[in-house]
């Protein structure tokens, strides 16, 4: 059993066009279990669904729980870990915006965690100019904080010259 997080569309349908419903289980029916190929798909943190969903759209985001048999996908050449494909899965809940937020903001209050988490959130998900600040204001670092305002300007306001100076 692996506690975790899966993007779904704002329908709450994954990829193929099923429905999920929070608080029930759901069976793949199938014991070949093998990332990208078969079983549910979800990450171990919630920024790295966003690999898988444009969070500039409207999306969903649950809490789940991987269980039976269960394949751990690592891709070490862009840093995503502990991303997995479950036999069987258990949608504990879907999240509000502000708890999607609330979760990146404590990562970025954590600075031993800030590195590249909050980074790859913001690179993938739409924040509103509150939400901006309020990161900016909590990153202690000034490195991080100049990193985190280039990575603002170029992916939540498409700043193409941002990187380049």
């Amino acid at each position: 059993m692996i506690f975790g997080y899966k993007a779904f569309n704002s329908d709450c349908t994954n990829r193929y066009g099923q429905v999920f419903e929070a608080c029930k289980f759901y069976d793949s029916n199938d014991k070949n279990i093998k990332f990208q190929k078969t079983g549910f798909h979800f990450c171990k943190r919630l920024e790295d669904t966003l690999r898988y969903y444009d969070g500039f759209s409207d999306i969903k985001i649950a809490r789940v729980v991987g269980i039976g048999k269960i394949d751990e996908y690592e891709d070490n050449y862009y840093g995503y870990y502990e991303m997995y494909s479950a036999e069987k899965i258990y949608i504990s809940r879907f999240l509000s915006r502000n708890e999607i937020y609330q979760y990146i903001f404590d990562i970025a209050k954590n600075n031993s965690y800030f590195n590249d988490r909050v980074i790859r959130f913001v690179s993938g998900f739409k924040i509103n100019e509150e939400e901006q600040r309020k990161l900016i204001d909590i990153t202690s670092s000034i490195n991080e904080k100049k990193r985190l305002v280039k990575a603002i300007k170029y992916y939540q306001y498409g700043d193409k010259d941002v990187y380049n100076n």
